[in-house]
């Protein structure tokens, strides 16, 4: 949980924030080239001035309802694309995807350890 994460400028290069809740979230100038966003809650989130974000990250996303300072050819793209994301979210749809990805997480960590023995 990142509600509110003073996260300005942080170097977020392919990080993992799969559904990660990024409520409110500080993102200016963050550097999020390569960084899963899948089923992300980017609520209100700021992202003025952050660099590396492409569509295929960003719709992959939950929500980017209220998202503030988002590039407006990216947005645009998006809005024309996946107009969905810009719309008050369903918060049962939304935990329904967390346990989704968690399961999926799960399985990608333990088929890990068993190719490792």
């Amino acid at each position: 949980w990142l509600n509110g994460a003073d996260l300005k400028g942080a170097r977020l290069i392919e990080a993992d924030l799969k559904g990660a809740w990024l409520f409110g979230a500080n993102l200016t100038k963050a550097i999020l080239a390569g960084t899963d966003l899948q089923g992300a809650w980017l609520y209100g989130a700021d992202l003025t001035g952050a660099v590396g974000l492409t569509e295929a990250q960003l719709s992959q996303a939950f929500t980017l309802h209220g998202v503030k300072g988002l590039d407006p050819a990216l947005e645009k793209e998006l809005r024309t694309k996946k107009p969905g994301l810009f719309e008050k979210p369903d918060y049962e749809k939304f935990w329904e995807a967390r346990v989704r990805i968690s399961k999926e997480a799960a399985e990608k960590e333990k088929e890990k350890r068993e190719g490792k023995k």
